[in-house]
């Protein structure tokens, strides 16, 4: 029988994958009927076995609602030119297959996470002593900023764009969109009397769900920010919340900063995308995906981050990144 194919083209982006509107509900046998509703029809994509998309797929968001819609409504592949960087490493932990369309793919992290299952199996087997985290090859070669940074912060001597490294984690960063989902998945996976690694290192902000019933009645919404809230005063992590009902203390990424909360040289992670704007402040910050987060919670090490040069120049009147 001839596998099923849904070609696609460039610029997929997270949102297009699964809205944003179904994303307060995150079982995802709920989210499989709605993933790319807008582009083929809700269900159309369970008639599917495989993905092939142009450039950019994944774009947009760090939420891994997408490549988990994705993977429960059967798709076994997804094949592109390239992937958003975050889609990518959400799906390698997922243990959603990608491929690179005419590229090799041979690294050995992202090999040794598949091999055990994904990345909370690997790092299940870790904390057991069963396996270790391969070490980056990279000959000897000058870096960047960030590449020392990330070198430093995962034991490496050298690392290089398009590498994948363990990088121990100084902040983690959450909001009240991800961060339940997130504590749930910890316990269910590192159990439920277990202790984050390091409660004085993670923050979490309510600043994301808190007016969705302004716009519309959505009471998992409030249950999301209710509960991230209880987990923390149980972990005993820092929190900014309300100010009053539906008022924020502020939006994450100006909160930290503003309370001197990031540093030049720190490694950062949030389950949002636009955590990278901490770099402005000299760290390194990356976006990463609910299992990243609770991966995080469990080891205080950032599973899969993916180095990147931009490389800028001018073309037909624009620049090109």
């Amino acid at each position: 029988m001839k596998t099923k194919v849904l070609k696609l083209g460039d610029d997929i982006n997270t949102d297009d994958i699964i809205p944003v509107h179904r994303s307060t509900n995150p079982d995802p046998e709920h989210q499989k009927h709605y993933v790319l509703e807008h582009l083929i029809g809700v269900d159309t994509l369970l008639q599917y076995e495989v993905i092939e998309a142009g450039e950019n797929f994944g774009c947009g968001s760090s939420r891994e609602y997408a490549p988990v819609a994705i993977k429960t409504a059967g798709i076994k592949l997804v094949r592109a030119r390239s992937f958003a960087e975050i889609f990518y490493r959400n799906s390698i932990n997922i243990g959603l297959a990608l491929e690179i369309i005419g590229e090799s793919q041979d690294n050995p992290v992202v090999q040794a996470i598949f091999a055990a299952g994904g990345l909370t199996a690997f790092n299940q087997q870790r904390l057991q002593s069963k396996i270790s985290v391969p070490q980056s090859i990279t000959a000897s070669r000058s870096m960047t900023m960030a590449e020392k940074m990330l070198a430093r912060a995962s034991g490496n001597d050298y690392v290089q764009p398009g590498e994948v490294v363990f990088a121990k984690v100084d902040l983690a960063m959450s909001h009240d969109a991800i961060a339940a989902p997130v504590f749930e998945l910890f316990r269910a996976n590192f159990g439920e009397y277990a202790q984050i690694w390091d409660a004085s290192k993670v923050v979490l902000v309510a600043d994301h769900f808190i007016q969705v019933n302004d716009i519309r009645v959505d009471s998992q919404a409030t249950k999301l920010y209710q509960n991230m809230v209880d987990f923390a005063h149980h972990y005993g992590c820092r929190l900014f919340d309300l100010v009053s009902p539906g008022e924020a203390l502020g939006i994450c990424h100006v909160l930290l900063p503003e309370q001197g909360l990031v540093h030049p040289g720190m490694i950062i992670a949030g389950t949002d995308s636009h955590s990278c704007t901490y770099g402005a402040f000299g760290s390194f910050s990356t976006g990463v995906g609910t299992t990243d987060m609770a991966n995080i919670l469990a080891t205080g090490i950032c599973g899969c981050v993916s180095l990147v040069r931009l490389c800028l120049s001018w073309g037909e009147g624009y620049l090109k990144i």
